[in-house]
């Protein structure tokens, strides 16, 4: 099962997000509910990159996969 954890700040803004596990939804390299999250995690991160002008905090587990941590940093603004 795959995980996800939605951190706030005292504005409410989602300030960092943790994802876990597996779909388990197919064997290894055909699992595409992983290949869905996984595309659509790494999307959120490209884009806060992309349009939020700085790169957030990542960590994750590239050896097994099943773990991304992502944390926006002080860059953010109220626009």
């Amino acid at each position: 099962m795959i995980k996800g954890t939605f951190k706030r700040n005292d504005a409410g803004q989602i300030v960092s997000f943790t994802l876990t596990g597996h779909a388990d939804a197919g064997p290894y390299g055909s699992d595409i509910v992983c290949a869905g999250v996984s595309a659509l995690a790494i999307s959120t991160v490209n884009g806060i990159a992309s349009l939020a002008g700085f790169e957030p905090i990542v960590e994750m587990n590239e050896e097994e996969g099943g773990y991304l941590y992502t944390e926006v940093t002080s860059g953010m603004t109220q626009e």
